[in-house]
């Protein structure tokens, strides 16, 4: 059959996506590809098409003035860190149903080192590679860090998954990029294709920072002195000495650390969001790509006391931006260029199945977005192995906290950086919020069993790699 003209495949892609109801499943020639960027702990509020005040993103400014392009101002991940948000991501499911939530944890009865036990993916979670794969997709993956290695399960689909532990060549994410292309370049269409880039991740030493950047927003600091001090911003570590070991930043240190984030961002955007963007489109596939860009998490910059991920639900650990750049004239029509209610991660996976063309799946509690629907609610959970069990759920403006027995109620609207709990102002908004919140971890706690658990054997660098990036002690 011969391939359709761009305009015929679009118009009859814009009547699969203006529809949730089941379509033939598998792919033909109107199937655009998919390409799933991660910007690993991106926060939105950093980012310039989030209206940050400074240039740290222009080329995400410039995907999202597309007129092909939605924004979508209030996403929020299922997870403060990697491992579970990634399974929430690849599953639509939420951390208390797919139960991937523990890092790398010392075996008490090996006295060996480097012997780990952590949880994996279960084989039985269909993922979103594996539903794409099945409808005629090739699959692709090429992914940063350690914890997302084929043996914990996030391989599953993919018919090439790539990491710096199979391929030592892509331990940068210039290499990473480099690969991704090669891989496209590769592979029959329709295509999808996950790369997690390193993106924002701490820590921040002076050659991951964009030099004219912080020369431009220069804030007095000698970093030097506060080095020798203890405050090391390059040092991953410096994670534990405040969040476990009671450090204490000056406000200096906290805005210092701050623009070197700011300044990591803009590297970012400029070495691999810029040169991939131009990659795509000089391969022809701005016609015959859907291009997502988000982020597992955001990094909390001492706004509330802590330091990096893991530990917190605030906004700037769990609000992370989602970019969608779908192909001309096939943005469904009943999609704004800006959705301003909460979304969340477990809406991606049914709104990828709609664009393959494949049936709704009723056991799924995500919202398909690219049809019009909005999910009444958003909920985050922490990891048991972080402490204290907690969530965050928001409805609206409001957004309920709830971390070590007490609840912490906030106005988003009114108050975005989370600086005033209301909660006793507004009882009953705390009461109904929670009330929500825990119906929904008890149901979900209730339908599967823990994930299965897997032992590691990491090799001295594996374990000074998860140290530099804050991961373990």
């Amino acid at each position: 059959m011969p391939r359709l003209p761009p305009l015929a495949r679009w118009a009859l892609l814009l009547v699969a996506l203006a529809t949730s109801g089941p379509t033939d499943a598998g792919a033909d020639e109107t199937t655009p590809s998919i390409l799933l960027v991660v910007l690993d702990a991106c926060r939105a509020d950093r980012l310039s098409p989030y209206g940050y005040d400074r240039e740290t993103t222009p080329t995400l400014s410039e995907v999202v003035k597309s007129p092909d392009a939605v924004l979508f101002e209030r996403h929020y991940v299922q997870a403060p860190w990697t491992k579970p948000s990634t399974a929430s991501l690849f599953t639509g499911l939420p951390v208390s149903q797919h139960k991937v939530y523990r890092g790398h944890t010392r075996k008490a009865e090996r006295r060996s080192k480097d012997a780990f036990v952590t949880d994996r993916l279960s084989d039985e979670r269909e993922t979103l590679a594996e539903r794409l794969r099945g409808a005629g997709y090739s699959t692709f993956a090429v992914v940063w860090g350690r914890q997302l290695e084929p043996e914990y399960g996030f391989a599953q689909g993919f018919d090439t998954y790539v990491t710096n532990e199979i391929e030592p060549g892509v331990a940068t994410d210039p290499e990473r990029l480099e690969r991704l292309l090669a891989l496209i370049d590769a592979s029959e269409k329709p295509f999808f294709g996950y790369v997690h880039f390193e993106g924002c991740h701490l820590p921040f030493p002076e050659h991951d920072r964009h030099a004219d950047y912080m020369r431009e927003h220069e804030v007095p600091y000698d970093e030097a002195a506060r080095r020798e001090a203890g405050v090391d911003i390059g040092d991953g570590g410096l994670v534990f000495d405040i969040n476990r070991g009671g450090l204490t930043l000056e406000d200096d240190d906290a805005a210092f650390l701050d623009l070197a984030y700011q300044a990591k961002t803009r590297r970012m955007d400029e070495r691999i969001v810029r040169p991939l963007v131009d990659g795509l489109h000089e391969r022809g596939l701005d016609d015959e790509l859907v291009l997502i860009f988000t982020a597992d998490h955001g990094e909390e910059l001492y706004e509330h006391r802590k330091y990096g991920h893991s530990q917190g639900l605030w906004e700037e650990i769990i609000h992370v931006p989602l970019i969608v750049r779908f192909p001309p004239g096939a943005k469904p029509a009943q999609l704004p260029k800006t959705v301003g209610a909460p979304t969340q991660a477990i809406d991606l996976l049914p709104s990828l199945m709609g664009v393959a063309g494949l049936p709704d799946d009723a056991g799924l509690p995500g919202a398909n977005l690219f049809a019009g629907e909005t999910p009444r609610h958003a909920v985050s959970e922490m990891s048991p192995i972080w402490g204290a069990r907690g969530y965050a759920i928001i409805q609206g403006d409001h957004k309920l906290l709830h971390i070590g027995g007490g609840n912490y109620l906030s106005h988003l609207a009114t108050d975005p950086g989370e600086k005033v709990n209301i909660a006793a102002k507004d009882p009953a908004k705390a009461a109904m919020l929670s009330a929500k919140a825990l119906e929904l971890k008890r149901h979900f706690n209730e339908l599967q069993q823990d994930a299965p658990e897997v032992d590691v054997d990491l090799d001295p660098e594996a374990i000074e790699r998860l140290k530099s990036l804050g991961y373990m002690e």
